[in-house]
């Protein structure tokens, strides 16, 4: 074998890395794109998410005042729950068309906890209708252990404790 053969050998060699170098690279540029692409429509959505999850809530607690300070009978506030139901109930449909837009994205026990709000969510709106207060008021409370778990585990998916550690690391 002559030089120029060696130095062909090796010139062909260093080619091969590198196209390796390069085709690994890319392959990992690529995933990091598509998880930051993932990770930025799990936080798009997460946010409609937890805003349906807490105006519900909150539009709730309203519901829970009505009651508390109703001072008529119960026809009367029969007539003004058959009127606010229809409000109440579609937000609790909007909230659950929102989950099922999410679906692709979230995981399922994520789902599973959204869903499980929504059925909370509909029988709050039933426990209304006794005009039952303790009875509504225990069905306020299942409603925020349900809003908590779901807040918790949103967070867990998208390691918001870990990332805000790491983000207050980098700008010290």
């Amino acid at each position: 074998m002559t030089s120029s053969d060696l130095v062909a050998i090796l010139t062909v060699l260093i080619s091969l890395c590198a196209l390796l170098v390069a085709t690994l690279s890319f392959r990992r540029d690529r995933n990091k794109s598509n998880q930051d692409f993932l990770f930025q429509e799990k936080i798009l959505i997460y946010k409609e998410l937890i805003f349906h999850v807490n105006y519900i809530f909150e539009s709730f607690y309203d519901l829970i005042e009505d009651l508390q300070d109703h001072n008529g009978s119960a026809k009367k506030w029969d007539k003004y729950l058959d009127k606010e139901a229809v409000v109440y109930d579609n937000l609790v449909t909007e909230f659950q068309n929102c989950i099922y837009k999410a679906l692709p994205m979230i995981p399922s026990e994520i789902y599973k906890q959204l869903i499980e709000f929504g059925l909370e969510s509909r029988h709050f709106i039933t426990s209304a209708f006794n005009k039952d207060e303790a009875l509504t008021i225990e069905a306020h409370k299942k409603l925020e252990m349900s809003l908590r778990n779901v807040i918790n585990m949103v967070r867990k998916d998208l390691n918001v404790d870990k990332l805000n550690i790491e983000l207050s690391h980098r700008l010290k």
